[in-house]
């Protein structure tokens, strides 16, 4: 194909004199650059390559000073449809450009990288009760629209023979929910402990390579005719509060479930506002503010916990689930100022110096990290897929009253997430990059090993949701513990508080006992709190526990956007 400037001039209303000004056309450079890196496309993959380079150049070289509505045209997007004519369209070759690519965050590196070692195995598993049966196609037609909601469900991901080059993701043309999505019967007496224990057996598994990382499992055999959906999926795919998301926009859930959740999410934060309304401090005062974490990090780092080794293999985990009152736990944290993430983390903190003590060792501060949903300031992220969370670590001290415990997690949690704030977690992820795969996750390994315990939540919908024209009743969030002895996961949904408690058996000897502790920590802080209030009349039974003999598995916040997500 032979191009002339001429024709150029004429596609774009130029006049084909020869005498065209040399400013001549940032628009002709780029239609020129285009129509040659179509030319060579077909030819030679090395040249074509080199061509759609140069045409990327002058597409972003800058505006033209004539027709500036050719500004935001993409120059692989012009392509020759007949003689002496052109117009704009998309190119059906099958090649896609570098900045069309869905490729990996730095985030998201982090976490795909993780998934390859057993040990850290960083996925999220979501079990949600439902009230009755579910039709199967039903089921398969609530994921066709899933993945229109979040596309990477619908992707495989290709990893670059350059080993600096970031993974991206391309459709999967073979997709279909009916080759990831299985059905189950429940062994035992169909109870929830029961479904516990197959979460040991079912997490650990890897996903089927070339495929969609996620899995799903429809599970019938429950006590009153319930049934149980179980998700299984990669992180990379979507983190915690995307994973919400989905859930809450899917257009066959409850509406009202959805506009609950969302106006939730949207609520100014109680305690941050005037944080938030501080300005900026300047350059330097951030750089001393980044120095200042970075050696309270080396500081964690040398008080690690050194508490007496398991007996895990490091990949098998334990299982427990909790139930309790958002009501009454949002007023246990009301002594201390505090909302129900901050009740939560002083109920573990206070779980773990039980356990500390009952094992005989001396440790008076605890450390914890924890997942938040966005970075500060940001209120909306439209981006429907990936990892855009912002990890924040704090530490309490491991003795002292409720009060003090509460009112030290909400002074830690203003500390560490405020417009000052820097996200060292992602530019460590960012840092990392480099380690051969080899090393990098006994790093972050031996990194989580030095907190004490790990929280995180997920706000769902005030009223009852439903999946799949079902109506249901409670849902559990599954978190990973990435080296850490604890993780403890809450989901909000209609008024009820549902904990899972993630234990690994390799980290504490006893994970029974420290169970114990802290279901013993939750119940004592709300029934404290319930009988300060002088109720008279009898409430319902606060706090659930399910407790599964099994010893080997495995291994997603409030009202507001403040409490963390799902990892």
């Amino acid at each position: 194909m032979q191009v002339t400037l001429p024709q150029v001039s004429r596609s774009l209303g130029r006049p084909t004199d020869h005498d065209i000004p040399d400013r001549l056309c940032d628009s002709a450079n780029r239609t020129l650059s285009a129509a040659l890196a179509t030319t060579l496309r077909g030819s030679c993959g090395f040249l074509s390559t080199r061509a759609t380079g140069w045409a990327w150049f002058y597409s972003v070289a800058g505006p033209s000073p004539v027709h500036s509505s050719l500004q935001h045209t993409d120059a692989h997007a012009l392509c020759r449809t007949g003689k002496g004519t052109r117009m704009p369209t998309r190119i059906a070759s099958g090649h896609q450009s570098r900045a069309a690519k869905d490729r990996m965050s730095p985030k998201d590196q982090l976490m795909w990288r993780l998934e390859k070692d057993p040990r850290v195995y960083p996925v999220i598993v979501l079990l949600v009760l439902l009230d009755g049966p579910v039709d199967l196609p039903a089921l398969y037609a609530w994921h066709r629209q899933a993945a229109r909601l979040v596309p990477r469900m619908a992707a495989k991901v290709i990893t670059p023979r350059n080993p600096f080059a970031a993974p991206y993701w391309v459709p999967d043309e073979l997709s279909a929910p009916e080759r990831h999505i299985r059905q189950h019967t429940l062994d035992g007496k169909g109870t929830e402990d029961d479904l516990f224990q197959l979460i040991e057996s079912v997490a650990p598994l890897p996903f089927v390579p070339h495929r969609p990382p996620w899995d799903a499992y429809l599970i019938d055999g429950l006590q009153g005719g319930r049934t149980a959906y179980l998700l299984k999926i990669s992180h990379t795919i979507v983190d915690g509060m995307r994973l919400r998301d989905m859930f809450l926009r899917h257009p066959l859930s409850d509406m009202t479930s959805r506009t609950t959740a969302s106006a939730a999410a949207t609520t100014p934060v109680t305690g941050l506002a005037q944080v938030r309304r501080t300005r900026r401090s300047s350059r330097l005062g951030r750089w001393g503010t980044r120095c200042l974490l970075a050696a309270e990090i080396i500081r964690q780092v040398a008080d690690s916990p050194r508490l007496p080794r398991g007996h895990g293999d490091g990949v098998g985990r334990r299982y427990w689930g909790m139930e309790v009152s958002v009501t009454a736990l949002r007023a246990a944290a009301g002594a201390g100022g505090g909302n129900e993430q901050d009740a939560l983390v002083a109920a573990i903190a206070d779980g773990c110096h039980r356990y500390h003590q009952h094992i005989g060792v001396d440790r008076p501060r605890l450390y914890t990290l924890a997942p938040y949903a966005r970075a500060p300031l940001t209120r909306q992220n439209p981006d429907p897929v990936g990892n855009h969370w912002f990890v924040i670590r704090m530490g309490l001290p491991a003795a002292g009253s409720w009060t003090d415990r509460v009112r030290a997690a909400r002074n830690g949690a203003i500390r560490a997430y405020n417009p000052n704030s820097w996200d060292w977690f992602g530019a460590g992820a960012q840092a990392i990059r480099p380690i051969p795969g080899s090393w990098f996750p006994v790093v972050f390994h031996r990194f989580c090993a030095t907190f004490d315990f790990l929280t995180t939540s997920i706000p769902g919908p005030k009223r009852t949701a439903v999946l799949a024209g079902v109506a249901v009743s409670k849902v559990y969030g599954v978190a990973p513990t990435m080296g850490c002895g604890v993780t403890v996961a809450m989901v909000t949904h209609a008024g009820r508080c549902h904990l899972t408690l993630t234990i690994d058996p390799s980290v504490i000897r006893d994970p029974d006992q420290m169970a114990r502790c802290i279901r013993k920590s939750v119940l004592d802080a709300v029934e404290a709190t319930t009988a300060e209030a002088g109720k008279s009349t009898q409430a319902p039974s606060p706090l659930r526990c399910q407790v599964q003999p099994a010893e080997a598995g495995t291994d997603g916040h409030g009202q507001t956007d403040e409490h963390p997500n799902t990892d």
